[in-house]
């Protein structure tokens, strides 16, 4: 079987995997189609439902067409996510720690005959603009969740400073505040993983595909602080992205857009804009009164007491500072608003 659009045989390209397999082991997970029935792994693998909604959000949300854009895809793993943007147009650098990837990822990029990627072995916390030059669409999947503190913070100030459009996060999150951790002035929360025993050999470290490069341990940071770190590094919105569906996704794993905009300014009023500069570690946010639990029955007992008693409690518990008086329709800060909505 030959391919007139890449020169390249079908067993051109089984005798180069083989001989990348035997050198630097299987591929564990990237599964990604060489030609016809030939893929990385296997033709009876599926697509990645991951690889699906990262390609549906940049897709959605750049302003650009894919043969407009620059992608950066930190720590690339295989490749696949930098090959499939590469495939529909876009101009990609991805960066790579581990020489078994990245050799797997140059091999993929040669089957696929690719000239508009470059894989680059080095060390994603080595980011900066004036080395890597500016990014509109940065990928940092996977890998946030590798790094120990103070990696992990430097790591998204980096991404700020490199990207120009927004920049997709898939990482793991700590459900508790447990550790604090100070950088640059700042206070943030999160907790420690174990990633390597202590002493390991630099050899056996490098030899866990799926672990840090160096680190014995790493810190998975609340999704507060990524959201403050985030808004630190220049961006002006955040958005979780639950579609397209990941239903065996974990629950403190999630995807996070992060907009490089410019700040808006209301310009249908003078007066002071109230905006939180800090999102609380801890939110104890109650749903409205109608969907709190015995709601109803709440309300049928109140409306047993007499209202000339029901009265009389209030006024005594609000002189006592253990209740605050109802404000009335024309002392509203939304007047129109009904009284069900607030």
């Amino acid at each position: 079987m030959h391919d007139q659009a890449n020169g390249l045989t079908f067993e051109d390209i089984e005798r180069e995997r083989k001989r990348i397999i035997e050198r630097y082991g299987e591929w564990t997970d990237h599964n990604i189609r060489l030609q016809d029935d030939i893929y990385t792994i296997s033709r009876t693998g599926t697509t990645s439902r991951k690889l699906q909604r990262i390609l549906q959000v940049v897709s959605d949300l750049s302003r650009k067409p894919f043969k407009d854009m620059r992608v950066l895809d930190l720590a690339c793993l295989e490749g696949l996510y930098g090959i499939e943007f590469a495939l529909q147009g876009a101009s990609v650098l991805a960066i790579e720690g581990r020489e078994q990837n990245i050799e797997k990822s140059r091999f993929t990029k040669r089957a696929l005959k690719l000239d508009n990627i470059e894989f680059v072995q080095g060390n994603v916390v080595e980011l900066s603009p004036e080395k890597h030059g500016r990014f509109d669409v940065v990928l940092c999947l996977g890998i946030l969740y590798h790094l120990d503190d103070p990696d992990v913070f430097s790591m998204i100030e980096r991404i700020g400073a490199t990207c120009d459009g927004f920049a997709v996060f898939d990482t793991y999150v700590s459900l508790a505040p447990i550790n604090r951790y100070s950088y640059n002035g700042q206070t943030y929360r999160g907790r420690d993983i174990k990633e390597h025993n202590a002493g390991e050999e630099e050899s056996a470290k490098r030899a866990k595909l799926w672990a840090s490069l160096h680190n014995t341990k790493s810190v998975w940071i609340t999704k507060a602080t990524l959201y403050n770190m985030l808004m630190r590094s220049g961006f002006t919105s955040i958005y979780e992205c639950d579609v397209p569906l990941e239903l065996d996704k974990p629950l403190d794993r999630i995807t996070v857009v992060a907009v490089k905009g410019r700040p808006a300014t209301v310009r249908s009023s003078d007066l002071p804009s109230v905006q939180a500069t800090q999102f609380p570690e801890v939110w104890n946010r109650l749903p409205s009164f109608h969907q709190r639990q015995f709601a109803r029955v709440s309300k049928s007992i109140s409306h047993m007491v007499p209202r000339p008693l029901r009265d009389m409690v209030k006024r005594r518990l609000r002189a006592k500072g253990l209740m605050k008086r109802k404000l009335l329709p024309w002392e509203w800060a939304d007047p129109f608003k009904s009284r069900d909505r607030r």
